[in-house]
């Protein structure tokens, strides 16, 4: 099997950063696993939207790949899209960083 986790943001290029901080739901987190026969096809283990992501559960994960795209609507409004994904070594490395944010997350609600 393959795991992998994608943390993926789009903001727009001539909006302020303390503005970007502002906005809900800034970042979508994925973590997938997908059969090596078929890496195009991946199962879906864990998906939220978030407005901040911890640096401390995911920076001990090996980044795989940085997608970055810009498209301009309108011809004026710039839109950056940037996705990273991340290579997870085993299942069990999968949820413990599932189990982590999922205690993240939880604990912020409360």
């Amino acid at each position: 099997m393959i795991y992998y986790m994608t943390i993926s943001a789009s903001f727009e290029k001539t909006r302020k950063r303390k503005m970007r901080k502002n906005r809900k739901d800034q970042f979508e987190i994925m973590i997938l696993m997908a059969e090596p026969d078929n890496p195009f096809a991946p199962k879906n283990l864990f998906h939220s939207k978030v407005r901040y992501v911890p640096s401390r559960i995911y920076e001990s994960v090996p980044i795989r790949d940085v997608i970055e795209d810009e498209r301009t609507w309108n011809g004026n409004e710039t839109t950056i899209f940037r996705q990273t994904i991340f290579s997870i070594d085993s299942s069990e490395q999968a949820d413990e960083i599932i189990e982590m944010f999922r205690q993240e997350y939880q604990s912020k609600a409360s």
